[in-house]
């Protein structure tokens, strides 16, 4: 069974590392809009239906011990946050920017603003999966990186900043 499992696992991080190198999103003014893959936002609520077995499960079968109660109340809310989590990156993270400014909206709709010329750091995180950009005011932008069409704006970051980042992305 585990083999199936990484192919899959293997495929859906294949298709999502593919996004990143298509063409984001723009307006007639020349502003790109980055958006998360739609695999977030179908990962998310199949998180949430799995999160909803033990409740459902509790209407049929209580828990005999503290075991199964421990277990339940697990699944309930290891899966309900990684639902809530994927979901809210698939909603609320986007990145706008075009050749003068940047402006991030976190997953909670936090929204942090700079200029190119006020970057100073880039920095990528391979395990947190997140491109973070420190400007001359100590703000941080946190990039995820399964944003469509990353590789457009790593290439704009290079060319304005001269910053490279250890960032792979599927560059045209």
């Amino acid at each position: 069974m585990s083999g199936i499992e990484h192919a899959i696992t293997v495929v859906a991080e294949a298709m999502i590392n593919k996004g990143t190198g298509r063409r984001p999103e723009v307006d007639f003014g020349g502003i790109y809009t980055l958006r998360m893959q739609t695999a977030y936002n179908i990962l998310g609520w199949i998180c949430a239906c799995i999160a909803f077995i033990p409740v459902v499960v509790l209407f049929f079968e209580m828990p005999a011990n503290t075991g199964e109660w421990l277990a339940f109340g697990f699944l309930f809310f290891s899966f309900g946050f990684m639902a809530a989590r994927c979901i809210l990156y698939y909603r609320n993270h986007k990145v706008i920017f075009d050749k003068t400014y940047i402006e991030v909206t976190s997953p909670l709709r936090n929204v942090t603003t700079s200029t190119w010329d006020k970057i100073v750091r880039a920095k990528y995180s391979y395990n947190a999966g997140l491109l973070t950009l420190t400007d001359m005011h100590g703000q941080q932008l946190k990039i995820n990186h399964h944003l469509i069409g990353l590789a457009a704006f790593v290439n704009l970051l290079e060319s304005k900043t001269g910053l490279r980042t250890a960032i792979e992305v599927n560059r045209r």
